[in-house]
């Protein structure tokens, strides 16, 4: 008996992998089963499969096994996105004790909050939801690290080699509801959680053998970072892992977004925010606020413990290519004892194929930063923002770093000493010369002229830093109130602090 040719065989190829873009993975996989032509459709559908994500669930970890069992499936995965998920119930508790639901408008620089009543069938709906958030958060509680990183260890291992691994997290505030974790209604259960996963993540790494070419951990996440007493703390943990020391060999990017320290005794937390009264009471209940978390006076805040992780993590990526660390400030106060995480990079250190590098919210010294570009002269890339120098001067470490001999691209922002921003306006060089880079989204007026806070420097501007460009340090005065000033001081606090 003949067979009768599969009728998708006269369809073209790129119309066939259309269809494909647009089912789900398990009807996929069904059509892939009916037919040769079909199991083997070529790049478009590849393409639907390269980049995966896992919450880290029971059903999220045992779908990607099956992915990654798959022989022929498997080789198109590129990029795992392994997800840190929040569940936030703060919203919904707020709502069934007030019957209100708030909504906030942002419009400009400016936020404006009002509320409305419930119904009766919106307050049901809501005790719903806040049922099923309370079994999502049971389900994730029962689920022990160990568990998670064994299951996520099997996947790689099945994986073999991927180009990417992306650490990312989402907050989840009903079952209907997934938002950015800037939108967190308390900010510490999501830097817990983000902790958590970090170590599940970097474990499941050594314990597998996977291969990689970036690891990604909290790049672009907002409000949402590993503290780095929880790097070092970990550090000591994978050492004893088989296979630690190639884990990292093979990364050429890498980026990290880490925090100072972050309480995570709830008791303590609790007890001080219940001694809250009058004003700071109701601030909390609208707004929320930092009681109960570490100040920059606290020992726990700024014992050596704090500092080594970070430089230890680079010290494993031997063949990276380009690095963004990111730091944000827990802190009710400076950070800027964590200019140690940077003295530590400095000292211990020396990559000899970097070329591009992100600092940003760090702070340093001009000491540890000369010695850091004198130890990585291959830099063509470097972006700083928002460095409070802690000793030195700015002028000095510019005209340093534009020494790099391959330096092609230098971008500066906030540059911080003694408190003041350092004004990246240059002295003009001739009568006629213009300032393009004097603009609104990157200055701010002051009582007696601009102040530069943000600027790029091409191959043709390093040029003439090496040979005399000198920055404007006229006293211009107090920064005078515009949007431009509100509006950069909301940018960087959103980068920056929670």
């Amino acid at each position: 008996m003949a067979k009768t040719p599969c009728p998708m065989t006269a369809i073209p190829p790129d119309v066939v992998g259309i269809i494909l873009d647009n089912l789900e993975l398990v009807d996929v996989k069904s059509i892939r089963l009916t037919c040769k032509y079909l199991s083997t459709v070529g790049p478009r559908f590849k393409h639907f499969i390269a980049q995966q994500t896992t919450d880290l669930s029971v059903e999220s970890l045992r779908s990607q096994r099956e992915l990654a069992s798959h022989p022929q499936l498997r080789s198109a995965v590129k990029e795992l996105v392994v997800m840190a998920a929040v569940f936030d119930t703060s919203e919904l508790d707020r709502m069934l004790k007030t019957k209100r639901r708030r909504i906030v408008e942002v419009k400009g620089p400016f936020t404006t909050t009002t509320e409305s009543g419930l119904t009766d069938d919106e307050l049901l709906q809501a005790a719903s939801d806040l049922e099923w958030m309370h079994a999502q958060q049971t389900h994730q509680r029962i689920q022990t690290l160990p568990e998670s990183i064994d299951a996520l260890a099997a996947v790689l291992r099945l994986y073999g080699a991927l180009d990417t691994i992306d650490v990312d997290a989402c907050l989840t505030k009903s079952p209907r509801t997934r938002v950015s974790t800037a939108q967190a209604g308390e900010w510490h259960p999501v830097f817990i959680r983000a902790s958590e996963v970090y170590q599940i993540t970097t474990s499941a790494i050594c314990l597998s053998g996977v291969s990689l070419n970036s690891l990604l951990i909290y790049r672009e996440t907002p409000k949402c970072s590993v503290t780095s007493f929880d790097v070092t703390s970990h550090m000591a943990k994978i050492e004893a892992m088989p296979g630690f020391a190639s884990a990292f060999s093979s990364l050429e990017n890498f980026a990290l977004s880490f925090s100072t320290r972050v309480q995570t005794d709830f008791s303590k937390i609790e007890s001080a925010r219940d001694g809250l009264e009058g004003a700071a009471a109701a601030y909390h209940g609208l707004l929320g606020s930092n009681d109960g978390q570490y100040s920059d006076e606290d020992p726990e805040a700024t014992v050596e413990e704090n500092f080594p992780g970070i430089a230890s993590m680079l010290r494993l990526m031997p063949k990276l290519d380009a690095f963004d660390l990111h730091m944000t400030n827990t802190l009710g106060g400076p950070s800027t004892a964590y200019q140690k995480i940077f003295d530590h990079i400095a000292d211990e250190v020396k990559l000899p194929l970097l070329t591009q590098v992100f600092f940003r919210g760090i702070p340093a010294s001009e000491k540890s930063l000369l010695a850091f570009i004198d130890n990585h002269q291959s830099i063509s890339d470097l972006t700083i923002d928002e460095m409070e120098l802690t000793s030195g001067s700015w002028k000095r470490v510019i005209r340093h770093i534009s020494q790099l001999p391959d330096l092609s691209r230098l971008n500066l922002s906030n540059l911080f000493y003694e408190q003041h921003v350092f004004n990246l306006l240059s002295k003009p060089l001739g009568d006629d010369e213009q300032q393009p880079y004097q603009k609104p989204e990157n200055s701010y007026r002051c009582g007696r002229g601009f102040k530069v806070h943000t600027r790029s420097f091409s191959s043709a501007e390093i040029k003439l830093l090496r040979t005399g460009l000198e920055f404007d340090d006229t006293n211009i005065g107090r920064s005078l109130g515009s949007p431009q000033l509100m509006r950069w001081g909301q940018i960087r606090a959103f980068k920056y602090s929670v």
